[in-house]
């Protein structure tokens, strides 16, 4: 809408101090078809911003290129030079995207330079066109660094925020949100309540070092075991949750969850040494009934309970829907 208005100011300048002529005929109409189209396509334009953008942006910066060439031939070209510095920034988007509409523009002047404009001030007016657009060039790249590095910077913030700076995988508040979500779309899944059985010992036996090296390496487990689109979280201490996204079949579920059980089992509790660790696990089958977070842990809680119950280094899973669940 900006650049429409340029558009429409720039031609009543015109009109103002020139007589009529066909340019400013076709700038009218130009800026009146872009309006329509505009308002016939709001949604379009605002769901594309940034290439519909960049089409007004070159629509703009080729009106200018025209015009001052044939307007203004006894003056040097400087509204479309100005132009050509300030509209390529504002766009964010690829840098060879905003190379092109640089380069196109500056194309669009030469050709407008060497065909319209008096010989004893196109030469000068050309050195202005090949200077300033590379300018625009470098201020572009300079400014889309910028950006880049800010968002950067804040998916780095926004990544550690949600995740365990020991063990690397999701936290709490980081890994809720995700199975949250998962669920509010009715998402089916395994919930698993991993604990490390008599952790407490390992950091009083082996030094609280060695008992962070545990949780690291355990939490490389998971990682491993399950695929990346799943969601793998430290509750704190020495719990660990997962839920593993679409597995809904109890059996497969159950064969998985044996070979993390054994895989566990060959984490020494020590440096070295016999004694190696185990872990407990409980788990639901969601079929996509459960309503939230709350009910999915209650269950699996309740059923690490019973595992630890019957001599811990194992699991139990439970496959019941929701209503079944609660009766």
């Amino acid at each position: 809408t900006g650049i429409l208005t340029c558009m429409l100011i720039a031609a009543v300048d015109r009109i103002l101090n020139q007589t009529w002529s066909p340019v400013y005929i076709l700038s009218l109409v130009s800026f009146s078809v872009l309006g329509g189209i505009y308002f016939s396509n709001r949604n379009y334009i605002c769901e594309n911003s940034t290439f519909m953008l960049e089409i007004f942006a070159v629509c703009i910066l080729f009106f200018l290129a025209y015009v001052e060439p044939s307007a203004r031939r006894d003056n040097p070209v400087v509204a479309f030079l100005v132009a050509l510095v300030i509209i390529p920034p504002l766009i964010a988007d690829r840098p060879w995207r905003l190379l092109l509409v640089i380069l196109s523009a500056g194309m669009m002047a030469l050709f407008f330079c060497v065909y319209v404009e008096f010989p004893e001030i196109r030469k000068m007016d050309l050195l202005r066109i090949i200077s300033v657009t590379f300018l625009s060039s470098v201020l572009t790249c300079y400014i889309d660094h910028t950006r880049l590095e800010i968002l950067l910077k804040q998916a780095a913030s926004q990544t550690s925020a949600a995740h365990d700076p020991l063990t690397g995988v999701l936290n709490r508040g980081g890994g809720t949100s995700l199975i949250e979500e998962c669920l509010q779309e009715q998402m089916s899944g395994t919930f698993l309540i991993i604990d490390i059985d008599d952790f407490k010992h390992v950091n009083d036996t082996y030094g609280h070092q060695r008992g962070d090296e545990v949780l690291q390496e355990v939490a490389s487990i998971l990682k491993h075991s399950f695929k990346s689109t799943d969601i793998v979280m430290r509750m704190g201490g020495d719990e660990f949750i997962v839920y593993a996204v679409g597995l809904a079949d109890e059996r497969v579920a159950g064969y998985r969850l044996e070979k993390l059980v054994e895989e566990a089992a060959r984490v020494p509790a020590g440096r070295s040494g016999p004694e190696h660790i185990s872990i407990s696990i409980g788990g639901v089958v969601n079929d996509g009934t459960y309503p939230t977070y709350e009910s999915l842990y209650r269950t699996a809680d309740r059923h690490l309970y019973d595992t630890k119950s019957k001599g811990k280094n194992g699991f139990r899973l439970h496959s019941v829907s929701f209503r079944e669940d609660t009766i």
